[in-house]
């Protein structure tokens, strides 16, 4: 899976905070192997390469390694989170973050003007997101509240 976000913020036509990240990720037989993410938040250099190699994760993130506990997953949350309790990698700069998943029941929402039913999911605890999938496991919302409590929401279109 390839992902890339290019986000530009402008006050008054000036541009105040700029995030460009290109990243990939690598699943075989739904296990993670390979993550690997270069970011430049608002200037700010990072590069993150995360590798399965035999029975752990390989983090090597802003050139410091570590070993990882072999469970953790990409915090990209593009896939349905089917764990209660995970350990989660920071797609800009590696860090881990600790969640709990609670399915909190089937919804319909209205996507492309179409009813759409959708599982949705709330983590807690390192990160609060809630997180829409449609029947076949696809992503078709998210809503992100931010240490400061403003709320970032992105809808399939």
């Amino acid at each position: 899976m390839k992902m890339s976000v290019h986000l530009q913020v402008k006050m008054l036509g000036i541009t105040v905070y700029r995030f460009d990240q290109d990243s990939s990720e690598t699943w075989i037989a739904d296990q993670f192997q390979e993550l690997t993410s270069d970011t430049s938040d608002n200037g700010k250099h990072h590069s993150l390469h995360v590798r399965r190699q035999g029975t752990v994760l390989q983090l090597k993130a802003d050139q410091k390694d570590s070993t990882i506990d072999p469970a953790s997953l990409p915090a990209s949350l593009w896939y349905e989170p089917h764990f209660q309790s995970a350990t989660l990698i920071h797609n800009v700069d590696g860090h881990l973050m600790h969640v709990t998943a609670q399915k909190v029941g089937t919804e319909t929402l209205s996507i492309r003007g179409a009813q759409l039913e959708a599982n949705h999911y709330r983590l807690s605890g390192d990160l609060t997101d809630d997180l829409w999938f449609d029947s076949g496991g696809v992503i078709v919302q998210r809503r992100s509240t931010s240490p400061d409590h403003s709320v970032i929401q992105f809808t399939m279109r």
